[in-house]
């Protein structure tokens, strides 16, 4: 092998650094990582990426609430009172507030804890389907294709973009000890900024364009399942009324 061969060869870096690489790259130039570097990875390095992220900022989000001392039933308890202000809540029995020692001697918190960052993977993988489906229910109606350079409106590119859209959450993990929710709400602002940059960039469409396909088809998912439960909730009404009514 001649010098001038040897010149040619650069050494790739490893799957750690360049996971570290990425995650850099996406949390400070958003926009250059999905000029460059997006185009060169598939789908399963970006479920992959996108699950590791996930997991890491449920460990962090976990230890940041035992420096705070509390746990994912301490939210439940802080929001008690706002809970009693609603009549349904107002005609609970006071029992449903108590603790049941036999049932955390058998099931405690920490073990809840340790379960859920278990499962955190599974769970990551599940967020990235729904988003990337509704994303691309989104798109397909709202993104039309001028040119060669936008990217292919499919369902698995849009599952890789919401994958990819999903580092924030490592931020938000990490701003945990700021009050009232601050950080998770950062890092949900910053999530969807990095979504906007991922779909204004590879799909050539405007800022506000990528904003509604975004909110849109989620507002009507919500809508539409929320239809389908008074439907659901009516026929069983009147089902329930026609067996057990009086005649």
């Amino acid at each position: 092998m001649d010098e001038q061969e040897n010149q040619v060869i650069s050494v790739r870096p490893g799957p750690v650094k360049q996971f570290y690489r990425d995650l850099v790259m996406l949390l400070t130039e958003p926009r250059g990582f999905f000029k460059v570097r997006y185009p060169e990875v598939n789908l399963t390095y970006a479920l992959a990426f996108g699950i590791i992220v996930n997991w890491i900022a449920a460990f962090f989000d976990w230890l940041t609430r035992m420096v705070k001392h509390e746990t994912l039933l301490d939210g439940l308890n802080r929001m008690r009172h706002q809970l009693e202000m609603l009549p349904f809540w107002k005609n609970l029995p006071d029992t449903i507030w108590e603790q049941n020692p036999a049932r955390d001697a058998m099931f405690p918190v920490w073990l809840a804890e340790f379960f859920g960052i278990i499962l955190s993977p599974f769970q990551s993988l599940v967020r990235f389907c729904i988003s990337g489906f509704i994303l691309f229910l989104g798109a397909y109606f709202l993104i039309r294709k001028k040119s060669d350079l936008q990217d292919r409106i499919d369902i698995s590119a849009f599952i890789k973009l919401t994958a990819f859209s999903s580092a924030p959450y490592l931020v938000a993990s990490i701003l945990g000890f700021l009050p009232l929710g601050f950080g998770a709400f950062i890092g949900w602002v910053f999530s969807i900024a990095v979504l906007v940059m991922g779909l204004t960039t590879r799909y050539r469409i405007s800022g506000l364009r990528s904003v509604v396909i975004i909110i849109l088809p989620g507002v009507m998912a919500i809508m539409a399942v929320s239809c389908l439960i008074g439907v659901i909730a009516a026929l069983g009404f009147g089902l329930f009324a026609a067996l057990f009514g009086s005649h």
